[in-house]
């Protein structure tokens, strides 16, 4: 498998194809991660801050390289190109609400551009999501995140030529219907947990006054809400004043957001995670939904992609993928 190798600035340094295993993903809202175990005469090929293209999988940056004398190899790791927006910092609290892709993609040229060495562009599908969530208090990756939790899309920045492509990402149909009988499904864990459930949430501001959330009516998730015992929750947002919004109104409004914020962090775990043959984890893509007929578990329904994982050695090309259960 050739793998490309920039520099910093994205100027082609070489191509190499002697690595002898490969370990690379990439994930729906997140930075992927990577591992190469190379030939110790191919070390100098790499450098911390490198940009690698992978096939089929994106680009990831050199963060370590690690040279072994004994063993005659060295090994690199590097995370997702998404993982630049961890070096940007966004201290302040905000409110975020309307069109969730125009909101990802304004993040990322008005914060993100200035952390890359490479010209930035965008692009834009018109996605229906919304969000109206609190971000800020950490890094511009970390409050992209947020955005994509809020809203169910994903995001994916690329290696384009001399520059850095941004775009959000939708959920996509794919056209597969796996199930356990048929030999597509071959593991799963299924989690119930309602420890941390929490279904009301009071949150103060900066100025003492109080606003309490409901979770009723809030979350699509197949959870009572309304039926459950009330179990509420107290939150200090000491960083949200009213000095930092232009109205009154808005200043509630983004301490209702964070509201819903934290109650979407205390939601009672109901999850399945399946495990799919190589076959059709090679077919499934990031970001794609199928239906899943499962009679161990007794579930039909449909199961995401969240992340998708590329192996390679001397035996081959694997695939492997993570999915989970959504309704």
């Amino acid at each position: 498998m050739d793998i490309r190798i920039f520099n910093a600035s994205l100027t082609l340094k070489s191509i190499s194809d002697t690595a002898l295993t490969i370990t690379a993903s990439e994930s729906f809202s997140a930075p992927g991660a990577c591992t190469l175990d190379v030939p110790l005469s191919d070390a100098r090929r790499f450098m911390a801050g490198d940009v690698l293209m992978i096939p089929g999988i994106g680009g990831f940056t050199v963060g370590e390289i690690r040279e072994d004398a004994a063993e005659g190899i060295a090994t690199v790791k590097g995370r997702g190109i998404l993982s630049y927006f961890e070096g940007r910092q966004m201290p302040e609290y905000r409110r975020v609400s309307g069109d969730a892709e125009t909101v990802l993609l304004g993040l990322s040229t008005e914060w993100g551009a200035s952390v890359l060495s490479a010209p930035l562009s965008t692009v834009e599908y018109g996605f229906s999501e919304t969000v109206d969530t609190v971000i800020g208090g950490g890094s511009l990756l970390s409050a992209m995140k947020s955005v994509c939790r809020a809203s169910g899309l994903g995001m994916r920045l690329a290696v384009t030529d001399g520059g850095f492509l941004f775009a959000a990402q939708s959920r996509t149909a794919a056209k597969l219907r796996l199930s356990r009988g048929g030999g597509d499904l071959t593991g799963g864990v299924r989690v119930t947990d309602g420890e941390n459930y929490k279904n009301s949430v009071i949150v103060k501001g900066y100025d003492g006054r109080t606003v309490t959330v409901s979770a009723v009516g809030l979350f699509d998730d197949g959870i009572d809400d309304a039926a459950a015992p009330l179990s509420e929750i107290y939150h200090n947002a000491y960083k949200i004043a009213p000095s930092l919004f232009p109205s009154d109104e808005e200043y509630l409004l983004t301490l209702r957001a964070e509201g819903k914020r934290i109650l979407a962090e205390h939601r009672g775990i109901r999850s399945v995670s399946i495990d799919v043959s190589a076959a059709a984890a090679a077919s499934l893509h990031v970001g794609e939904e199928c239906l899943i007929e499962d009679d161990l578990f007794g579930i039909v329904g449909a199961a995401f992609c969240e992340e998708k994982t590329v192996c390679a050695d001397e035996t081959g090309i694997r695939h492997t993928v993570s999915v989970r259960l959504t309704r």
